[in-house]
């Protein structure tokens, strides 16, 4: 009966979320800084055999920072 659930987590988690489909919303901070290195990044694992749409909530802006807010597009065509 839980209608929403916040997930705050690593790449490993995400993908959890993201291979059952049960990812609806995702917000993502980038900062123009190069980092380079060897750690998973937003998702780390096996994705789905088919792309998923989203769309963008909000993209805002403080700086050179950008903090992006997506949700995915269940309506869309994937």
């Amino acid at each position: 009966g839980l209608a929403t659930a916040v997930l705050e987590g690593g790449p490993t988690l995400a993908a959890a979320f993201v291979a059952e489909d049960l990812l609806d919303e995702l917000c993502l901070t980038l900062d123009p800084r190069v980092v380079g290195g060897t750690a998973p990044r937003v998702v780390a694992g096996g994705g789905p055999e088919h792309l998923r749409p989203w769309r963008t909530v909000h993209l805002l802006s403080e700086g050179d920072v950008l903090f992006w807010r997506l949700a995915r597009d269940r309506d869309g065509v994937a």
